[in-house]
């Protein structure tokens, strides 16, 4: 029988731990820091999203359980009730329900348990020391701190080790489910596989399907490459990443072929993604509510102020491929391209640099970690990708074809 292998989110429950220690040292041993050590185990996740969902909660829970925990401890401190047993005991099972109640004023529920953890913690096992006030501050500080310290260490890109020197590039398409929503099973193969060494990048040419999905923490090494190669999204640094710009003559030659109604155009600025757009039909009210998922993005309605890197057009498939062709030597006089990319029941044509290709980023990745070669997971076929070897899906179900792929790339390892 295969030993099972220590995975990293072990390694770094232990590192959280560790840390944990080493700063009740510098507290001279006045905290209480078997809770700092708990809280960092629970909150270290399997992923990035899912430790911060714990830690807010947990952080939640702690501060709201501890201040009824320090106003439940004023009132046993300075009334008859500490004196009696029963009645104590009594009023401790009543504040329980205001430590659960309250959390549902405040539209907290789910912090419910930590709550009553903290208060119990409290008022039950130190209401009675000689002061419990210190006990409730060092409960709610140490708590803190191991919530913080979980947080940091699962956002710590710890080093990997280098399997081989390939690039496996994953299109998001092959990575969804039958309900066309991500699979948590693939963020977690994706996870080990990354953990194992293997360097990973993944690409989306449909831009509402990734604005649905940034919110997730992909374990990649590479920014996203997004619609055709027309930018990249870093997730670590938060930061969009493009090629040139399109010159503003040329877009505004472009629109007198293109009916401004449903065009869009993305340009960047101090780190924010501005959207512009005119006219909005039905069509485009849908897209912009879809958009409004991609991270820091501002929409303007008006005309375009500033060169954008990307020219959207929404419309029918005839309509953009006519469009296309009338466009063909003004698109080739400016060093642009266009790509046309079915969306729900209509299409979408993009307008970009003529280097802003998914080409163009994958030889950039390739050159930057001296990659040998790039095998392509795609949903249809080899498409516009320059790879060594390429996986495709097909109708195939998810859980099957990413055991099959990551068997035949476990026995293809260098």
């Amino acid at each position: 029988m295969a030993v099972q292998r220590i995975g990293m989110r072990i390694i770094k429950s232990a590192l959280a731990v560790f840390l944990c220690l080493m700063l009740n040292l510098f507290r001279s041993g006045e905290g209480i820091v078997f809770y700092s050590c708990i809280a960092a185990v629970l909150c270290i996740q399997k992923d990035v999203s899912s430790s911060t969902t714990v830690a807010c909660n947990r952080l939640i829970g702690t501060l709201h359980g501890g201040l009824i925990g320090l106003l439940g401890l004023l009132v046993i401190q300075n009334t008859a009730i500490k004196e009696m047993e029963v009645l104590r005991y009594l009023f401790i099972s009543v504040m329980i329900v205001v430590v659960i109640y309250t959390t549902l004023l405040i539209k907290q529920g789910q912090v419910s348990y930590f709550a009553c953890v903290v208060f119990l913690s409290i008022c039950v096992s130190h209401g009675l020391d000689e002061n419990p006030f210190l006990f409730a501050w060092n409960r709610i500080l140490d708590t803190c701190i191991g919530i913080l310290v979980a947080l940091f260490v699962n956002r710590m890109a710890l080093p990997f080790h280098r399997a081989s020197k390939r690039l496996y590039l994953f299109d998001l398409e092959t990575l969804l489910d039958e309900n066309k929503q991500l699979d948590r099973y693939a963020l977690i193969k994706l996870k080990h596989f990354r953990e194992r060494g293997g360097a990973l990048a993944c690409y989306c040419n449909e831009l509402p399907r990734f604005a649905a999905l940034s919110h997730l923490h992909f374990p990649t090494a590479h920014p996203i490459i997004c619609l055709h190669g027309a930018f990249a999204y870093d997730q670590i640094q938060r930061r969009y990443l493009f090629g040139n710009r399109i010159a503003a003559c040329a877009i505004q030659e472009i629109l007198t072929v293109l009916d401004a109604a449903d065009c869009f155009t993305f340009s960047l600025k101090q780190d924010l993604l501005y959207v512009s757009y005119a006219f909005p039909s039905d069509a485009s009210a849908i897209y912009i509510k879809q958009l409004h998922h991609l991270p820091d993005v501002v929409f303007v309605e008006g005309e375009v102020r500033e060169a954008p890197f990307l020219l959207v057009k929404i419309g029918s498939k005839e309509e953009l491929e006519a469009a296309l062709v009338k466009l063909d030597a003004l698109l080739s006089k400016h060093h642009v391209r266009g790509v046309i990319e079915r969306w729900e029941d209509r299409y979408v044509l993009a307008i970009m640099d003529e280097k802003s290709t998914l080409n163009y980023y994958v030889r950039k990745y390739c050159e930057q970690m001296r990659y040998e070669e790039t095998i392509a997971f795609t949903m249809n076929g080899e498409g516009q990708i320059d790879a060594h070897r390429h996986y495709v899906r097909k109708e195939e179900p998810l859980r099957t074809y990413l055991r099959r792929l990551f068997h035949d790339v476990r026995r293809r390892k260098s």
